[in-house]
C-alpha cells in the first residue's frame, strides 16, 4: 500500500506537469466557442488557462472578454464568510500604512491601506464600501499565490477611477496586469521583500551540520520527491539534509513513504512547526536552502534564508518568484536534472555566496518601503493629491505588522477602518 501511494504521487506529478500544455493545445483554438455557448464556464475556463499555463498567450483572450468577466465576477468569489473568524483573519492581514488628511471635510492627501492574502480581498469586497474607501485611501494588494487572473484580484478593476497597486513578483503576472490596460499598477516586489531581518539573521559560530535544507509543508505541490531522488542518486550516507515542515498539507505519510522509497532515511532529519527563531537557527545550520515546487506565491522561505546568510537553489521553471533575486550573490537556478550535482556543488562552495549582504541592500523591508513609497507618491502627485507624509515600514512575521511598535501618526486601526467604511 505504501508503494502504491508513492506511485500515485509520482504519476500525479507528471500528469500535473503535462496537463496545462495539453489543455492549451486543445482549448486555445476554440476558446471563443466555450465563451459563446457556455458563458459562465467558458469565462472560468479562459481564466484558469491563463493562471495555469507558464506563458502569456491567454492574456489577449482574457482582455477580449474582460468586460464580461467583470460583469460575472460576483459568482466567482464567495459572497458569504467562509468561517466564523474571517474578520479576525482580515485584521491580521491588512494594515494602515498612512492615514488620510482632510481639509474642510475634503480628503487632500490619501491614506494607504495594504491588504495581504488573496482571500482577504474577498472579505473587503463583501463587507466594505469600496468606493468610499478608495476616495480616502490608496489600496495596495499583496496576493498570496501566483496566477493573477483571479476573480479576487480582477474585481478591483471595477473601481476604475482609482489606482490599485498590486505587488507582483512573477514577471508573467506583471505582463498580464499591464496587458489589461485598467487601473492596476503592478510593482515588482511582494511578500518576499518584507522579511523581518531582526528575526532572520546570521548567528555567529553556528556549525553547518546540514548540507541542505528544504523549508516546506506536506503538500504534494512542494514536490519533495525531486529533493529525495537527488539525494538518493548521490548514494552518500554522509550527506545530511533537513525538512522543516509546517503544519499545512495532508500528505505527511506519503512524504514519509517517499523517504523510505528512495532509501534516504539516514540522510534526512525532519523538524515540524518551528517558531520563527527556531527556524532561523536551523537555517543557520544549513549550507543551502532549496525550493522544488513549480508554482508558488512569493515564497518567503528562500528569502528568510537569504537574511540568515543561506543561499538558495530554485528550479528555473518555477512560477511565482522574481528570478532576478536568484543571482551570483544569492544562489542558483537549475533544471530538474541538475539538482543532484548542484546540491553537491553547494556542499563545498556555499561560502562563495553573500545572500545576507545582498538581501539587506536590496529586499529588506526598509528598502521595500522606499520602493512602495516612491510608487505611491508618484501616483498621488499625478492625480493632483498632496503628499506631505511618507508611509511607515511594515514586515511579514508571518502576518503583516508594523516594523516599529507604532504605526502612522493619529493611526486608524484596521478595525476602525472596517467600521467606518462598512456597507
Amino acid at each position: 500500500m505504501k508503494r502504491i501511494g508513492v506511485w500515485v504521487w509520482l504519476v500525479r506529478d507528471k500528469v500535473l506537469l503535462m496537463l496545462p500544455k495539453i489543455l492549451h493545445f486543445v482549448l486555445y483554438p476554440v476558446a471563443a466557442f466555450w465563451v459563446k455557448y457556455f458563458p459562465k464556464r467558458g469565462l472560468s475556463l479562459i481564466m484558469r488557462m491563463n493562471r495555469y499555463t507558464d506563458h502569456n498567450l491567454w492574456d489577449g483572450i482574457v482582455k477580449k472578454y474582460f468586460d464580461e468577466i467583470l460583469d460575472s465576477v460576483d459568482y466567482m468569489i464567495p459572497q458569504v464568510s467562509e468561517g466564523a473568524n474571517d474578520k479576525d483573519i482580515c485584521l491580521r492581514r491588512s494594515l494602515v500604512l498612512k492615514c488620510p488628511r482632510t481639509e474642510d471635510g475634503r480628503t487632500v492627501e490619501k491614506g494607504i491601506l495594504l491588504i495581504s492574502f488573496t482571500t482577504t480581498f474577498d472579505y473587503y469586497y463583501r463587507v466594505v464600501n469600496i468606493d468610499g474607501l478608495l476616495k480616502d485611501y490608496y489600496v495596495v494588494l499583496e496576493p498570496s499565490w501566483a496566477g493573477y487572473c483571479d476573480a479576487s484580484i480582477l474585481q478591483w478593476a471595477r473601481f476604475d477611477n482609482h489606482k490599485i497597486i498590486i505587488q507582483s513578483t512573477e514577471r508573467k503576472d506583471r505582463i498580464f496586469l499591464n496587458s489589461l490596460d485598467v487601473n492596476f499598477v503592478p510593482v515588482d516586489f511582494g511578500a518576499s521583500d518584507w522579511v523581518d531581518f531582526r528575526i532572520f539573521h546570521p548567528i555567529f559560530g553556528v556549525e553547518k551540520i546540514y548540507d541542505s535544507i528544504y523549508v516546506t509543508s506536506y503538500r504534494a505541490g512542494k514536490r519533495h520527491h525531486v529533493y529525495l531522488r537527488a539525494i538518493a542518486k548521490m548514494n552518500d550516507s554522509s550527506y545530511r539534509a533537513a525538512f522543516a515542515c509546517g503544519k499545512w498539507g495532508k500528505s505527511k505519510q506519503t512524504v514519509l513513504d517517499l523517504i523510505s522509497y528512495y532509501g534516504v532515511e539516514k540522510n534526512i532529519d525532519i523538524y515540524e512547526s518551528l517558531r520563527q527563531d527556531e527556524l532561523n537557527l536551523l537555517l543557520n545550520k544549513a549550507k543551502v536552502n532549496v525550493l522544488f515546487s513549480k508554482k508558488e506565491g512569493s515564497n518567503r522561505s528562500i528569502f528568510e534564508a537569504f537574511f540568515a546568510g543561506v543561499p538558495g537553489l530554485v528550479l528555473k521553471n518555477n512560477i511565482g518568484m522574481n528570478k532576478e533575486y536568484i543571482n551570483k550573490y544569492t544562489g542558483l537556478l537549475v533544471d530538474e536534472n541538475e539538482v543532484c550535482d548542484t546540491l553537491l556543488y553547494f556542499r563545498d562552495n556555499w561560502m562563495q555566496f553573500k545572500p545576507h549582504e545582498w538581501a539587506m541592500e536590496n529586499i529588506s523591508p526598509l528598502k521595500t518601503t522606499d520602493k512602495l513609497n516612491s510608487a505611491l507618491k508618484s501616483i498621488s502627485i499625478q492625480e493632483g493629491m498632496e503628499w506631505t507624509a511618507d508611509i511607515v515600514p511594515k514586515v511579514n512575521c508571518p502576518e503583516v505588522a508594523y516594523f516599529t511598535d507604532f504605526g502612522p501618526c493619529n493611526v486608524m486601526s484596521t478595525d476602525d477602518l472596517l467600521q467606518q467604511y462598512k456597507k
